[in-house]
């Protein structure tokens, strides 16, 4: 679900590639400078064999090797759940350095391969710090800033495609409270984990975003008729109580979700949040009458 962002991310791409430009040109421009006799820093005849040049050399060819071998190493573990922005990472620390290393073959007394390590790791370095924004650490799912920017995003999609079904679901842990007062906060992180993980699996195979919106509530927003969306929720119910019967814990972990569809009458983001939010504490309070 969540490697399937589509329009969200195109503009964060921009964004960085934007950013990352100023910093890869100045990087070019300090690799291929001259010295007062014309000789490129990093050319061969420039430095005529010099320890720097051949460091140089070496550290380029270190780091090809390096990154091939990681690269092939993820590649023959790869399962189907491997984050695929990983796969992007190890690949752009490949391929940036490769790159330069060819066209330095092409356009010898140009520091070109040096420029390819650089731009690969400041890619890595961008994906590293998108990463650490928009991952939740503790369960491994997006968190509310990238459930937000979905909505943002698809909003005007599916305003101008009425045909179209745009629903959000709100979810809370019941009970969570009690799991970390009666068996402490790291039973109540690994409960949120499990959860996390039951709701990874059975959002999949549907285009949306799944995301932790905060403390033991967890979201998904997705592009889904109204058969679709409650399959979905059958789904979860079902993996849930699989998951409880099979855990051996002293407590069941069990969920109130509320559902919304983008409706004429819902002008922006919020207003879907928080009829998704109404509906859930409706659901909440029909429970604890029951009970």
């Amino acid at each position: 679900m969540e490697a399937e962002l589509g329009r969200t991310w195109m503009e964060d791409g921009r964004r960085l590639a934007l950013s990352a430009a100023p910093v890869a040109l100045l990087l070019l421009a300090l690799l291929t400078a001259r010295d007062e006799n014309g000789f490129c820093y990093l050319d061969a005849e420039g430095l005529r064999g010099s320890t720097l040049f051949w460091g140089a050399k070496l550290v380029g060819l270190a780091y090809l090797a390096a990154a091939f071998l990681r690269c092939s190493w993820t590649l023959s573990h790869w399962k189907q759940e491997t984050p695929k922005e990983e796969l992007k990472t190890l690949l752009l620390l490949a391929l940036a350095p490769a790159a330069g290393f060819l066209l330095q073959g092409w356009l010898p007394g140009r520091g070109l391969l040096c420029c390819g390590i650089t731009l690969g790791l400041v890619c890595v370095y961008v994906l590293v710090l998108q990463t650490k924004f928009t991952v939740d650490t503790l369960t491994g799912v997006s968190n509310r800033i990238v459930a937000l920017r979905y909505l943002e995003s698809e909003l005007p999609y599916y305003r101008r495609h009425p045909n179209r079904s745009l629903h959000f679901l709100m979810m809370d842990m019941d009970h969570f409270k009690h799991i970390n007062d009666q068996y402490g906060h790291l039973e109540g992180d690994a409960a949120l984990v499990l959860l996390a993980g039951i709701l990874k699996k059975v959002c999949a195979n549907y285009n949306g975003v799944l995301a932790r919106y905060g403390g033991d509530e967890f979201c998904i927003a997705c592009g889904c008729n109204s058969v679709e969306v409650r399959t979905l929720i059958a789904s979860i119910q079902r993996e849930l109580d699989a998951a409880n019967a099979a855990s051996g814990k002293p407590y069941q972990i069990e969920i109130s979700i509320g559902c919304a569809r983008l409706e004429p009458d819902i002008a922006t983001v919020h207003d879907l949040i928080d009829k998704a939010d109404q509906e859930m504490y409706h659901l909440k309070t029909r429970k604890r009458g029951v009970s």
